[in-house]
């Protein structure tokens, strides 16, 4: 009697979120350009985009925001290409969910360079949804900034989103630098502009309700183009708390609290040679 052996396909990666809400803000807060890249992790799932080799963000898909995650523990997934307008339309034809509890998206990466499939089964209504999008390559345009070496590390404080939402949204809109400062001494931290109708000042005494926590060794101000800081504006609109570190060079992270997870932005210092748009 002849056997026949029928062959097993194993995705690359496959998984399924709890919440297709939050993964759609987290992706809607880096959207400051198209291509973003992919990598999927032990951990979870990262997606990064740089704009004008000065700003990095990257939003955070961490593996506890998902039902089921399957991937070969240690092996490498080659980091790939996806177009963000494609990706946050698709996950938006979705949803939104009929229900809480059916709001959860299935994830797919078959195998290096094939579609990334995505889908949702709403079985109450009876609808199963799939799209596959096209897969590219990496894009070229690569920032390498990193604040993870502590020692480096200046100024740490972690605000009420809240509280510098509103500092924003007072700024001159023609503002081309905004200033950061920090003091150990009140106020401990300040924010300025200046723009066509004048120098608008914002400062913050330590204790007051604005901060969860705050560090500073020595009073210093560092300098950013104001249309980089503005490209933080939807992960500031989502968030409850934001984390600023500045390094000893001047670079400034900014990790927004977004639901469950996070979405972090790296900038370079002002620099009057380039525009904050080049």
């Amino acid at each position: 009697m002849a056997t026949t052996t029928t062959a097993v396909t194993t995705n690359v990666f496959s998984g399924e979120v709890n919440s297709l809400r939050t993964v759609l803000n987290l992706l809607k807060s880096i959207h400051i350009k198209n291509i973003a890249t992919c990598n999927i992790y032990d951990e979870g799932i990262t997606f990064t985009v740089v704009e004008t080799h000065r700003v990095k963000a990257i939003a955070y898909i961490r593996r506890h925001m998902f039902e089921i995650y399957r991937k070969q523990q240690g092996q490498e997934v080659p980091t790939f290409g996806i177009g963000l307008n494609t990706l946050i339309d698709s996950l938006s034809l979705l949803g939104p969910a009929s229900t809480p509890a059916a709001d959860t998206c299935k994830i797919q990466y078959p195998s290096t360079g094939t579609h990334l499939v995505i889908s949702r089964d709403d079985r109450e209504n009876d609808v199963s949804t799939h799209c596959r999008l096209v897969t590219l390559e990496p894009d070229s345009e690569n920032l390498e900034l990193s604040l993870n070496d502590e020692p480096n590390l200046s100024q740490r404080a972690i605000m009420k989103s809240s509280w510098l939402k509103e500092a924003m949204s007072d700024l001159d809109k023609s503002c081309e630098k905004i200033n950061m400062t920090f003091s150990p001494t009140d106020p401990c931290f300040s924010l300025t502009g200046e723009g066509n109708n004048g120098t608008f000042e914002m400062e913050y005494p330590e204790h007051s309700e604005s901060f969860i926590s705050f560090h500073c060794n020595e009073e210093a101000t560092y300098s950013y183009h104001f249309s980089h800081i503005v490209y933080c504006n939807k992960a500031l609109d989502q968030s409850d708390e934001v984390s600023l570190r500045v390094s000893r060079d001047g670079v400034l992270s900014m990790l927004f609290r977004i639901q469950e997870s996070h979405v972090e932005f790296t900038m370079l210092p002002y620099d009057s040679s380039t525009t904050g748009d080049a």
